[in-house]
């Protein structure tokens, strides 16, 4: 009662004329506006502060550069295979056929998880391949460039005796002539296979199909009195050996000696994929020059920073203060853009290639088009009247709107490209992934927040420092500045 009676009553003096002229209401108002705007610019330069944390974490990734991106072909010399092809009656293979080697190679060697290849065509009878020389070339191209004939032989069959004694010595992948042995299964016998790792070593586990199974059972038995031996053999290769100990009933073969990690994932791919449609044979290696190189790396990289200070000196002129958005985005951009590639080699997922390469210029030159717009639509629309925070608000909405389709329609295809057989569709794709998320940060991250941060303030304080001076007539008022 004594709170309603209170508020009944009438005030006088300077409270009734401050409530009669609404000075209380409205100087609360005041300061809940000006509580938001505070916790808004502290919210926003908590953002640029992480960003330039993330910015500098990403620097430590990637510099010494040449110490960080060092994966692939195009920057270090390798080995050349080449191939010899033929038909599978002698004869000289058709186009058709070489482009269709080419095809099924390069997708045994990406499914074996080896990322640095080449492998293209030599002529009009022959095919190459392009591995780094911390691998054995010629062994995986054998293995990789094979038809696809796979067999299990018991080691006592074997009758080649210059192969025997290869064998006996610790060679791998010796070759024996044809009619010298006899296989007591084929791939036809063959379910799977497997590559497994124990103690730093790569074994390959293949597994047999119930008419296999069959096979082995009956002469693992006999082996097993004598710890014999069982050889797989690919397109007239012993591969590995399999020792065996005791009767096999599973059907299931662990083959142990000499073989790398990326032999015996080659190995798999072989045995479980299709066969080649010509047959090729081991002709010659030799040492091959980067396909790139290391320096050229330098001389694009440089040429980027080169071309990022003409645009900003350019943006400068244009925009004044306001190109920070511009200029500083792209510095964003090319940091984090160098960072994961830096990680993504150092975990074995990116290796730089040409169309990688052209899958980030892309990706940059969507970035800057982006940050562009923005810059170019926010000073245009402040020149038009309209006022600095309704313009950063609603600018970039109205710029990014038409780009998201195409942005949106290039990233599914890119991420449909990292599961193709193709390398370079892969290569593209993922370059184009890594700009599409530097791209965000340094649009969405840096470049709107920024612009919204100065145009809480810095931009009314001195319009012609940023570019946006009023000359012949004065923006209206926006409802905020009637308001206060």
């Amino acid at each position: 009662m004594a709170r309603n009676k209170e508020a009944s009553e009438p005030k006088t003096g300077v409270a009734g004329w401050n409530e009669s002229v609404g000075i209380g209401s409205r100087s609360s108002a005041s300061g809940s506006r000006h509580g938001k705007v505070v916790a808004d610019r502290k919210r926003r330069i908590a953002f640029l502060v992480l960003l330039l944390l993330v910015c500098v974490a990403s620097v430590v990734c990637f510099w010494p550069l040449q110490e960080r991106i060092t994966r692939g072909l195009w920057l270090h010399e390798g080995t050349e295979v080449t191939m010899a092809a033929q038909a599978e009656d002698g004869s000289k293979p058709s186009a058709e056929d070489l482009s269709g080697a080419v095809s099924t190679i390069s997708s045994r060697l990406l499914s074996a998880n080896i990322s640095e290849y080449a492998v293209k065509q030599g002529g009009e009878d022959s095919i190459l391949a392009d591995f780094p020389t911390s691998v054995d070339a010629k062994a995986l191209a054998q293995i990789a460039c094979g038809t696809g004939k796979v067999e299990l032989v018991l080691f006592d069959d074997i009758g080649d005796a210059d192969a025997l004694i290869k064998l006996n010595a610790g060679s791998k992948n010796v070759p024996m002539k044809e009619g010298t042995y006899t296989a007591f299964v084929d791939k036809s016998g063959i379910a799977s296979a497997d590559v497994m790792q124990s103690s730093g070593m790569s074994m390959l586990q293949v597994t047999l199909n119930d008419q296999g199974k069959e096979k082995l059972s009956s002469v693992s038995k006999e082996l097993a009195e004598d710890m014999g031996s069982i050889a797989l053999v690919i397109d007239g290769q012993v591969v590995s050996l399999a020792t065996i100990t005791e009767e096999n009933t599973e059907g299931k073969l662990l083959f142990t000696s000499s073989m790398t990690a990326q032999e015996a994932n080659a190995a798999k791919v072989v045995i479980q994929g299709n066969p080649l449609p010509i047959k090729l044979t081991y002709s010659k290696d030799q040492t091959c020059g980067a396909l790139v190189g290391k320096t050229t790396l330098f001389v694009m990289v440089g040429s980027m920073i080169g071309l990022l200070v003409v645009l900003a000196v350019a943006a400068f002129v244009k925009f004044r203060k306001l190109s920070l958005v511009l200029s500083g985005g792209m510095v964003v951009f090319t940091l984090l853009m160098l960072g994961l590639m830096a990680l993504a080699s150092r975990v074995n997922m990116f290796t730089l290639t040409i169309p990688g390469v052209v899958g980030g210029l892309c990706a940059t030159a969507g970035t800057f088009i982006c940050l562009w717009l923005i810059t170019t639509g926010f000073r245009n629309r402040v020149l038009d009247g309209k006022s600095t925070k309704g313009a950063a608000t609603s600018v970039p909405q109205e710029v990014l709107r038409p780009v998201a389709a195409p942005y949106a329609f290039i990233s599914v295809a890119s991420i449909v490209f990292l599961f193709m057989p193709m390398p370079y569709l892969r290569d593209f794709g993922l370059l184009w992934i890594f700009g599409l998320i530097c791209g965000i940060c340094a649009v969405a991250w840096y470049g709107i927040t920024l612009l919204r941060l100065v145009a809480m303030g810095a931009v009314q304080a001195d319009p012609a420092a940023w570019g946006v001076a009023q000359t012949d007539s004065k923006p209206e008022p926006s409802s905020e500045d009637t308001a206060s």
